[in-house]
């Protein structure tokens, strides 16, 4: 009995993690501070959607996680 791996890219990392299990398989996260995606949004998976699958099999969900933007320093005001 194989599974096929449902596609979960652009899903909410919430989202994608409950497709997964949903469909009787495993997820784990990495984060990519380099994406341009919104904050939590799946941005690869390492198992490509309709791949079939044993159960249990985990995929590797690439999730964006964008760096902190620094606070800029305010300018001593020089009047």
């Amino acid at each position: 009995g194989q599974i096929e791996v449902p596609n979960v890219v652009g899903m909410s990392l919430a989202d994608a993690q409950k497709a997964l299990k949903d469909a009787g398989l495993r997820s784990t996260v990495t984060e990519d501070t380099t994406s341009t995606q919104p904050d939590g949004t799946v941005v690869a998976q390492s198992r490509p959607s309709g791949t079939m699958v044993a159960p249990k099999t985990s995929v590797v969900l690439t999730v964006s996680r964008p760096a902190p933007v620094p606070t800029p320093t305010p300018e001593p005001d020089d009047d």
